[in-house]
């Protein structure tokens, strides 16, 4: 075992069939430090297991926690299945703070329009003069 296999299983708890990544996240998925690039949690377990990642295939669980990284739950799916699937989810109808989008809004965000913020929420952390204040306390 090398010493990149050992640093990333010791950050894996292994939980029933789930290996759960214990270490760094970014939106709710594991990342992992190899050779100074940061790289998905899920990806490094599908490559350190000795499969290839294709082009243009997303890698999901079969058991539906993003922080697994059990090779024997990965499986490759494309960009259209994984939005397709996604399309069928209930979307969320409050922000992480509980303010309704209903009632305050919603601001899309990034040059696809892919991510929604709460209005007020986005409102708040803007300034007078449209800058990004420290947010503190002010929700």
């Amino acid at each position: 075992m090398t010493p990149v296999h050992e640093r990333f299983l010791s950050h894996v708890k292994i939980e029933g069939e789930c290996w759960i990544w214990q270490a760094a996240t970014n939106n709710g998925h594991g990342i992992f430090n190899v050779a100074g690039r940061s790289k998905l949690a899920r990806r490094v377990s599908w490559e350190m297991f000795g499969r290839e990642l294709k082009a243009g295939i997303r890698l999901t669980t079969t058991c539906g926690s993003q922080l697994c990284v059990n090779p024997k739950h990965i499986i490759e799916t494309t960009y259209k299945e994984m939005g397709e699937k996604m399309s069928q989810l209930p979307l969320k109808t409050h922000c992480k703070r509980g303010h309704a989008f209903e009632k305050h809004g919603v601001v899309w965000k990034t040059k696809t329009g892919s991510k929604r913020q709460c209005g007020l929420c986005n409102k708040l952390r803007q300034g007078a003069d449209g800058t990004s204040p420290h947010m503190g306390n002010i929700y």
